[in-house]
């Protein structure tokens, strides 16, 4: 009884196992959200390699995939604790969105450079940037204190199948699916982990 009043205090507005249904909803959506966009980055490296077969290519956009999320994560931070965690996240899903239709629409047309798919790259790393930061700062905001450990081994075990799988399956659908096709994906998990984000509240100190 002591536990479920001190869950009760933590989280005043919500009943003592609310947070299992919020996390099960925001964990589907991430899921589907980063699958998608761990297919849809190595499919666009891959897609490069063909294209030039120039491993400088390769480490250009390699630097572009990961050096906004090194810069600006530290620094997005404190910005992420001042800002709403649940609207960040939707935001910077939508952003990372906005990006992959501006993709389909180069690819359909013929237009996609090797220059502006590199530059697109760098632009999904930033908004994944902001989106890392909120999710983590979002967790201890509906999560009682002493199940945190058990929901970061669920979010660690999401974070290392996407890293095994994702280019698993941007791998698959590179053979089966135009490219316009393969993006498609991330639009489509990225618009299922806003719906999810829109389904809960996650409390704003």
């Amino acid at each position: 009884m002591e536990q479920r009043g001190s869950d009760l205090q933590t989280h005043p507005s919500h009943p003592p196992d609310s947070w299992r249904r919020t996390f099960a909803i925001i964990f589907s959506g991430q899921a589907f959200s980063l699958l998608g966009s761990s297919a849809v980055n190595f499919a666009l490296v891959w897609w490069l390699a063909v294209e030039t077969g120039s491993t400088a290519i390769l480490a250009y956009a390699s630097i572009a995939a990961i050096l906004p999320q090194g810069l600006l994560g530290p620094l997005g931070g404190p910005f992420v604790d001042r800002w709403d965690r649940r609207l960040t996240m939707i935001f910077a899903d939508l952003f990372i969105a906005l990006t992959s239709a501006a993709l389909i629409v180069m690819f359909a047309l013929g237009s996609a450079s090797v220059g502006v798919v590199i530059a697109i790259i760098g632009l999904r790393s930033l908004g994944a940037a902001f989106h890392t930061p909120a999710s983590q700062a979002a967790v201890p905001m509906y999560v009682p204190a002493d199940q945190l450990m058990r929901v970061a081994g669920w979010n660690y075990f999401l974070g290392s199948g996407v890293a095994m799988a994702g280019p698993v399956l941007g791998a698959f659908l590179m053979g089966v699916a135009p490219m316009t096709a393969v993006i498609a994906i991330d639009i489509g998990g990225a618009l299922l982990a806003v719906g999810t984000l829109l389904l809960v509240r996650i409390p704003h100190p």
